[in-house]
């Protein structure tokens, strides 16, 4: 199995404050996902930490790490946090542009974690390919937070201008949705089969669903650690191929035959160009 190490230091991922420890959400000397020199010593910390206990992985044969994906949705997302004694009301946006992305990947480096690094591939307003990053975007179906809008297939030419250059990596596929209190809505398998084959003419070069397996969030003795109030608190999940308790779904079978599909023909279909300039 491959591995995309993701060592934030924020992940968003419904986490709370999206994986940033609550004492650096409450120090007052600085803000988070900024350029700040004490906050990069913290993440400096953590990934020289970090880096310490996963470098066996890079030394064996079978190295399962194949990709690094620093921050998540930088610039882009703004999460609330938990509701504790000088907390913020949200977790910044973060600040910096590429110059604090450039940051985590010199600290990852030094602490001996390898690329290459990734950085999600939407709400952005720079361009991470330029400077050595690949741009990774996030396909979904339907959403749950705009309940009037029904997001397109996706397919673009503007994917094969990136892939002379850059593989192409869709590291949030859906395979399902999640579920809010005021919005649920019900995946068929039918969509998610036709956004993989979508990705797969869009000349894209892996596909990470997310997420593959559901799960249930736990709890601390101060809160929920879900950072997002207006989701489903415990349970998450997802409506994933392998549900919550194990579950196996229709869905599991659709992913498993494209997955059996890609495994044949993945080798030649990735240096196949795009065609066509329409957008579905």
């Amino acid at each position: 199995m491959f591995v995309v190490l993701r060592p934030g230091p924020f992940i968003n991922a419904e986490w709370r404050n999206g994986a940033i420890p609550d004492w650096t959400m409450t120090n007052k000397g600085f803000q988070a996902r900024s350029n700040h020199p004490e906050y990069l010593e913290y993440v400096r910390l953590w990934y020289k930490n970090l880096g310490s206990q996963i470098k066996r992985y890079y030394h064996s044969k079978d190295n399962p790490i194949i990709l690094t994906q620093l921050e998540n949705e930088f610039m882009h997302a703004r999460i609330e946090c938990p509701r504790f004694a000088g907390a913020p009301q949200f977790v910044p946006v973060g600040s910096g542009g590429i110059k604090h992305l450039k940051y985590l990947r010199q600290f990852a480096l030094e602490a001996g974690i390898k690329g290459p690094f990734s950085v999600t591939g939407w709400g952005i307003h720079y361009r991470p390919e330029l400077h050595g990053f690949l741009s990774t975007p996030g396909f979904y179906p339907l959403n749950s937070w705009d309940v009037n809008k029904f997001l397109p297939f996706g397919m673009s030419d503007e994917w094969g201008r990136l892939k002379k250059k850059y593989p192409l990596l869709a590291i949030e596929q859906q395979a399902g949705m999640g579920s809010r209190y005021r919005y649920c809505p019900v995946v068929p398998t039918s969509l998610i089969e036709c956004f993989v084959v979508a990705r797969i003419a869009s000349g894209f070069n892996g596909i990470s669903y997310y997420t593959f397996c559901g799960g249930t969030n736990p709890t601390s003795n101060r809160n929920y650690y879900f950072n997002d109030p207006a989701m489903v608190h415990k349970s998450y999940d997802w409506q994933a191929p392998i549900g919550e308790y194990g579950q196996v779904r229709e869905r599991y079978k659709v992913c498993k035959l494209l997955g059996l599909f890609l495994n044949e023909f993945g080798s030649s279909l990735s240096q196949m160009k795009v065609v066509g300039k329409k957008r579905f």
